[in-house]
């Protein structure tokens, strides 16, 4: 069995899972959310259970002409060991099924309504919240829809009617965005 840890003193433990390399005290839990020392090893905590599962158009994983217009089944656990690129900043409002409400105010497990991006006509749909992490970001592309602003980092997906999935810093006058409830033009 591969240990993807060290022992160290005292029941801590050095995770090596990922560059950040965390030395965590019995009971501490890593910056990913997802491992945990428990006296003296790291386990997951995520163990068993699916954080995304998603069916995707195979063109958004890095293959190069492989098997073009098919789909891929995309599969992963939460905790996450690096920085999300998709980011929204702490006062944006997300769609609830009590109303909107601030991100920041918004705990794992909670229901939300998101996109279903595997309809051909997207619609919002009840899901659950996976996981919810904190990140500072330099650059913030702010959109200006019917009176109200999208903050969002470069590389947050937007979708779109008229391209589909687009990232945020991609996005043209031409581009009619998808919002909850209405469709507004950029």
């Amino acid at each position: 069995m591969i240990r993807l840890f060290k022992k160290m003193s005292n029941n801590q433990a050095r995770c090596l899972l990922c560059p950040r390399y965390c030395e965590l005290s019995d009971g501490q839990i890593g910056k990913c959310h997802g491992r945990i020392n428990r006296h003296g090893e790291i386990c997951p905590l995520s163990y068993g259970a699916i954080g995304s599962l998603a069916v995707e158009p195979i063109e958004k994983k890095p293959f190069i002409d492989f098997l073009p217009g098919t789909k891929t089944l995309s599969l992963g656990g939460f905790g996450c060991n690096l920085h999300c690129r998709y980011c929204l900043p702490p006062d944006a409002l997300i769609s609830t099924p009590t109303g909107a409400a601030r991100i920041d105010q918004i705990e794992d497990g909670e229901e939300i309504f998101a996109l279903d991006n595997l309809s051909i006509d997207p619609q919002l749909v009840l899901a659950h919240v996976g996981h919810v992490s904190d990140r500072e970001s330099e650059e913030v592309i702010v959109i200006e829809v019917d009176g109200g602003r999208l903050e969002l980092t470069p590389e947050h997906p937007v979708m779109t009617k008229n391209r589909g999935w687009v990232e945020a810093g991609d996005l043209t006058s031409d581009d009619e965005i998808l919002c909850d409830k209405t469709k507004q033009m950029l």
